[in-house]
């Protein structure tokens, strides 16, 4: 539980967020503090982020974008747990992800795999957005910083793409952290990261945004993907739960008729007026 110090710390995080006009964002802060406490004290030196997303195929409504952030101090017990887990089923160091679940060994690894996912101190969040929803942005008629230049050349889908993945990640970690906190963010190899180029910019792009929705110093943001993977897997296992979160809110949503519940905490937010069967939902659950 959060009690004193750390709660206050969250709540002037939420706080400062909501007062922001940033429309979606502002409204996720809002329903943060109406939870008051549901968030664990990431309170160690370092953050760790992975995401992943989903729902870019023809048969879904909508697109995801999970994302894992914990403490990285604080994950021996999960350590100890994913080498057990690798040990019994995965030994030969196969990737474990939502679209390998036909593969028997993975489909034996996964209860325990994520059970073992409990062990993290943090949040894996996940945002779904109508495809009907063109861009979540208005256009900023502002000169383009410099240094973001090179984002001209995106076309504009992937552009829309990579700011919204951006928004989420930078929206959780300005929310979560403390100041002076270190964070690692390790992507999906997805096409906002597709080469060392893209991913440069990204990183700078990432930057920027965070830079708008902190109110406290963080010192290095380091941003990768998952090649970034020493062999280990840890990396590969970290991006792994998000991954298989993402899939499963695919799921839910091209069956989500005849699935009577959710095994998540649910958040959708309440417009006044007549409801918009196509507004964005928010899916938090607490690891």
């Amino acid at each position: 539980m959060l009690v004193g110090a750390s709660l206050a710390v969250h709540e002037n995080n939420w706080n400062a967020l909501s007062s922001k006009d940033y429309g979606l964002t502002g409204l996720l802060a809002k329903i943060m503090l109406a939870g008051r406490g549901c968030a664990p004290d990431i309170k160690g030196p370092c953050l760790i982020v992975t995401s992943d997303y989903s729902g870019s195929h023809r048969g879904s409504s909508y697109e995801i974008y999970s994302i894992l952030l914990g403490d990285l101090a604080y994950c021996s017990a999960w350590r100890e747990a994913r080498l057990s887990i690798r040990g019994d089923f995965l030994a030969d160091k196969r990737r474990i992800s939502y679209k390998g679940l036909n593969d028997r060994q993975q489909r034996r690894a996964l209860k325990p795999f994520l059970d073992a996912a409990d062990l993290i101190p943090g949040v894996c969040a996940s945002l779904a957005v109508s495809k009907s929803v063109q861009s979540l942005f208005e256009r900023d008629l502002a000169p383009v910083n410099p240094e973001l230049i090179d984002c001209l050349s995106w076309n504009k889908s992937l552009f829309e793409r990579a700011l919204r993945i951006v928004h989420v990640v930078s929206f959780w970690i300005a929310g979560l952290s403390r100041p002076n906190q270190d964070v690692l963010w390790f992507s999906d190899e997805d096409e906002i990261a597709a080469n060392p180029e893209r991913l440069t910019l990204l990183t700078k792009v990432w930057a920027n945004v965070m830079n708008s929705y902190t109110t406290h110093p963080l010192r290095h943001l380091k941003c990768g993907t998952t090649k970034c993977d020493d062999g280990s897997k840890e990396i590969e296992d970290f991006a792994a739960i998000p991954d298989l979160v993402a899939g499963a809110v695919r799921l839910v949503d091209v069956h989500r008729r005849s699935i009577p519940a959710w095994p998540y905490r649910t958040f959708v937010p309440r417009f006044k007026g007549k409801s918009d069967p196509h507004r964005p939902v928010a899916l938090i659950s607490r690891s």
